[in-house]
């Protein structure tokens, strides 16, 4: 009696071609189609469906514990879709000593700069990636800022801290798979650093006054860009300055009883006052942007251009910087608790 044998070939799910994964991709929602493109190498080739404007996401995000197992709570609301996803993840392992009990420095596409005590980190809250970092020197950084996603090979992270109690500046710097961070020392500043923002291989501070200097990536070059006082308008600024990055402009944003706004001269060396913007969005937060605001009010009824975005209380609120109205913002309606720590999420680069 004859006997027929056959031969079964067993394949991973990671060989699936690419044209049946992106058969997939259009009936899942935004978050699960990164989630998807998250399991493997092969799948982050799989297509993602974009639906919508260049509008930022806003996230909320903060560490819970239940039944001794840390958990990454986070909510993330989508305002070209209206929708708001809840995104629960248990954090096990060796990472739950570093990452819960951990702040926010930085963000950028989606990606947390995560700091703990003297050891720094990254983490998507959206597909659960960790990308560790070396441990510093210094106890803490009062700024950070990374120049790409940290899967790129271009990505270079910035750390500054400054005091205006003490004339030295540490800046380190250095990337994803370094042994160790590199760290130069400023003398005579005596200066807090407000803010820090990536743009054309330079990582661009800004201190107290205005005093703007600049970290050149590839000679690791500083150099300061104004004098030490270089804006002369009495300006006492209820928190914090922005230093936004605006088509290869500059901008600094000051939070004053309304907001002042300036950009940065580069043939005077100095910065001059805003009265309004033209055809951008500017979004603040621990990493603040701008977007280019004209193909968003052809998508929606709202008038998005010459507007400041920024979180009071549970709100968003929105300010016209050329008349000073503000009100709450009916494209991010959603209320977030203020224990949260919000970001803004960039569109994301697929």
């Amino acid at each position: 009696m004859a006997t027929m044998s056959t031969n079964t070939e067993c394949k991973s799910w990671s060989d699936l071609p690419v044209d049946i994964l992106n058969m997939f991709t259009p009936r899942l929602d935004i978050i699960s189609q990164i989630r998807f493109r998250a399991v493997c190498r092969r799948w982050q080739r799989a297509q993602i469906v974009r639906r919508g404007t260049n509008l930022p996401w806003l996230m909320g995000h903060c560490w819970g514990n239940e039944e001794n197992n840390i958990l990454s709570l986070c909510s993330v609301h989508i305002p070209f879709i209206n929708e708001t996803h809840t995104i629960t993840n248990k954090i096990e392992g060796e990472a739950c000593g570093y990452l819960h009990g951990s702040f926010i420095s930085a963000s950028k596409y989606g990606w947390l700069l995560l700091q703990k005590s003297t050891r720094p980190f990254f983490y998507n809250p959206l597909t659960m990636e960790i990308i560790q970092l070396p441990e510093m020197e210094m106890i803490s950084f009062n700024r950070a800022s990374f120049s790409a996603a940290p899967t790129s090979p271009d990505c270079v992270c910035f750390a500054i801290q400054s005091s205006k109690d003490s004339d030295l500046v540490f800046i380190s710097t250095c990337s994803p798979g370094d042994k160790e961070w590199r760290t130069i020392v400023l003398y005579g500043f005596n200066k807090s650093i407000e803010d820090v923002v990536y743009s054309n291989g330079n990582f661009f501070c800004v201190f107290n006054g205005g005093l703007l200097g600049a970290l050149c990536i590839e000679d690791h070059n500083w150099v300061l860009l104004t004098d030490m006082e270089p804006i002369t308008e009495k300006i006492l600024p209820r928190s914090r300055t922005h230093l936004v990055e605006s088509n290869g402009d500059l901008l600094l944003v000051c939070p004053c009883e309304t907001f002042e706004v300036f950009v940065f001269g580069w043939e005077e060396m100095t910065w001059k006052k805003l009265q309004r913007l033209q055809k951008i969005a500017i979004f603040l937060g621990c990493t603040s942007f701008s977007v280019s605001a004209e193909e968003e009010e052809e998508a929606s009824d709202t008038t998005v251009a010459g507007r400041i975005y920024y979180h009071r209380n549970e709100h968003t609120i929105s300010h016209l910087l050329a008349t000073g109205e503000e009100y709450r913002c009916p494209i991010y309606h959603w209320r977030t608790e203020q224990w949260l720590e919000r970001i803004w999420i960039q569109p994301l680069p697929y």
